[in-house]
């Protein structure tokens, strides 16, 4: 790959294409809706704690294998050498659909967060749409969808930028983010003050509501999705954040197509001439564009694609908790920043939170339960992994690249030395090797 993005860029492909402002912004309505101010702000101390405690057991495991194709390596190492490394196999192969699906999905939840930003003007401008002005009018949906497939068309082109144009996306998105924060924390306040006047402390703070139809307790938990966003890869508003986020998925892409675990894998994991997996940002279009249709059968695709976006990534966190746990805690123990004795006790916090956060992303958001306010997100989530457990079963196991770079990273993190003794070097000087042979 193009190497040539240096500390800024760095920084701002992971926070742009996070982006936890406009991801905030985008689902606030979720947690007014579900328990309230008083759900949202307790939920999310809750979830701050949790989060820090997933963060932890991560850079355990990160910081042993610094290896391109992240969240699927780790979980593949996780699982250790039981079953001759059969099961880690397996985890890779599953972890690696789920971590591709979701930052595929969301990039189509961006291009809905922002087509659905720039329609509701049409309610502050008070223009009329034939059939209102509602996700219940089929039409409606079809123009939001129509505005959506643009947009996501227009981030796709903005990746055919040579590198030394697209930094400047990087920095010009980094600077609206910032504009985005300060007015959101100095104008926002001040302007909401002087029209229409500020909510209470007890409003603000101790208010409860059940806008979902949920029962109370549950009504309460759906609020998580709002909580967990920040600290979670959340949906944008600005089409540049978007085209960052195809930036972020097509190298995780990429990088697992290199590895063989994908479909079409020798073509995925084809890069250009200029170093750039442009096959890669394709098949990220063709998804979300198909993805989005589900705008059209559905009143709530939006929260189904907010849903399908975390599920996969959250599923793969409790899982590696889970591999840790039950498989190799004593694992890692070279890595930089090895839990020791905390280890057993934080890898419990992550299978118990995650497993929660799932489980309100796999619910539905609205009761009764009708046709209309299906959540998309559990069908995709297993048809993903019904897809994994097919590559995994078909595609031979000699065709799994990885493995050899592993073994090599973890003869330095499992070792009596430091990680300094892990042959990164090795591994780097592998993997330009690999991106010579693919490109070739």
């Amino acid at each position: 790959l193009h190497r040539s993005w240096h500390y800024v860029e760095n920084f701002a492909a992971s926070f742009c294409a996070l982006n936890f402002i406009g991801g905030v912004r985008s689902i606030f309505f979720l947690g007014l809706l579900a328990g309230g101010p008083l759900a949202m702000w307790s939920n999310y101390l809750v979830t701050l704690f949790c989060m820090w405690v997933t963060a932890a057991v991560l850079a355990e495991v990160c910081s042993a294998l610094p290896l391109s194709g992240s969240i699927y390596t780790w979980a593949a190492e996780s699982a250790g050498d039981r079953f001759g490394g059969r099961l880690a196999r397996l985890v890779g192969f599953v972890v690696a659909w789920w971590a591709c699906t979701a930052w595929m999905t969301f990039v189509a939840g961006n291009c809905q967060t922002t087509a659905n930003y720039i329609i509701s003007l049409m309610v502050v401008y008070e223009y009329d749409f034939p059939g209102g002005v509602d996700m219940d009018n089929v039409k409606f949906r079809a123009f939001v969808w129509i505005v959506a497939e643009i947009f996501l068309l227009f981030a796709v082109a903005l990746n055919h930028l040579p590198p030394h144009w697209y930094s400047r996306v990087f920095k010009l998105s980094l600077g609206v983010m910032m504009l985005d924060f300060f007015l959101c924390v100095i104008w926002l306040p001040i302007g909401a003050s002087r029209s229409y006047g500020l909510r209470s402390t007890q409003d603000a703070f101790m208010m409860t509501y059940n806008g979902t139809g949920a029962p109370p307790a549950w009504n309460w938990i759906l609020s998580f999705p709002l909580a967990s966003s920040p600290l979670e890869p959340s949906l944008g508003l600005m089409p540049p954040n978007t085209s960052i986020a195809i930036v972020a998925a097509s190298r995780l892409v990429y990088a697992v197509a290199r590895d063989g675990v994908l479909p079409l894998s020798s073509w995925i994991g084809r890069v250009t001439p200029n170093g750039q997996p442009r096959n890669a940002v394709w098949v990220i279009y063709i998804f979300g564009a198909v993805i989005l249709c589900t705008i059209l059968p559905s009143n709530v695709a939006f929260t189904s694609l907010v849903s399908a976006g975390g599920v996969p990534t959250i599923a793969a966190y409790g899982l590696i908790g889970l591999l840790r746990l039950t498989m190799t805690p004593g694992h890692f123990q070279g890595s930089k920043w090895y839990l020791g004795k905390w280890g057993p006790p934080m890898y419990l916090i992550v299978v118990l939170y995650q497993g929660l956060v799932f489980a309100v992303d796999i619910s539905p958001f609205f009761y009764p339960v009708e046709p209309k306010f299906f959540n998309f997100a559990p069908a995709i989530f297993g048809a993903v992994t019904i897809f994994a457990l097919i590559s995994w079963w078909v595609i031979p196991e000699s065709k799994w690249l990885r493995r050899a770079q592993i073994k090599r990273a973890l003869a330095g993190a499992d070792g009596a030395g430091s990680t300094e003794e892990t042959p990164s070097g090795t591994d780097h000087a592998v993997d330009q090797k690999h991106d010579v042979k693919v490109t070739e």
